[in-house]
């Protein structure tokens, strides 16, 4: 007789996780960088974060919403895939998968019930859905850690996103999210 109310169901919550928004514009003066790299699994960040940044733009703050790029774990990436055969052939955007165990738990979401919704935001902002290895979700991790920053592999994604950005074409700035405290997940993990 019980039911699990998650929060990726509550309306409210995506109004909790739309202050990292007005946070970055804050701490950043104003000035938000060109993209900005965020873990996504249900996407609960990601929704927030484009809510954030749309009130910004409506209360004449901002004129226009940073790129979002969402980023996966390779080894569970339905966003990723789905956005790849939305924009490359119109499919419709289910996972198209099999999901493997990853690291980076924290996103291991193999079939997002706000799917559509991410990749609207993820079109509306211009951005994209990146994926990154499991040797790069961990070495990224230990770069942090070498520069005395403890985050758990989810959070260490963007991070390694970011490496693998910056060996290419990359914006002129960004903002990685590191989402969640190293303490969540073993250091071996």
């Amino acid at each position: 007789g019980a039911f699990y109310a998650s929060h990726i169901f509550n309306p409210l919550f995506h109004h909790g996780t739309k202050t990292f928004a007005f946070e970055l514009y804050e701490q950043l003066g104003g000035n938000l960088p060109e993209a900005i790299l965020l873990p996504a699994g249900n996407g609960t960040l990601l929704i927030g974060a484009a809510i954030g940044f749309r009130e910004l733009i409506a209360t004449g703050n901002l004129d226009h919403m940073p790129r979002l790029v969402a980023v996966q774990a390779e080894r569970c990436a339905p966003l990723a895939n789905a956005h790849s055969r939305h924009a490359t052939a119109g499919l419709p955007t289910a996972p198209g998968r099999a999901t493997l165990h990853t690291v980076a738990e924290g996103i291991a979401i193999a079939e997002p019930p706000r799917l559509a919704q991410m990749l609207e935001i993820i079109e509306d902002s211009g951005g994209s859905v990146r994926t990154v290895s499991e040797d790069a979700i961990l070495d990224a991790r230990a770069a942090l850690a070498r520069r005395g920053i403890d985050v758990e592999p989810t959070a260490a994604t963007g991070y390694a996103a970011w490496r693998e950005w910056s060996q290419e074409s990359r914006p002129s700035s960004a903002v990685v999210a590191l989402t969640g405290a190293g303490l969540k997940s073993p250091a071996s993990a």
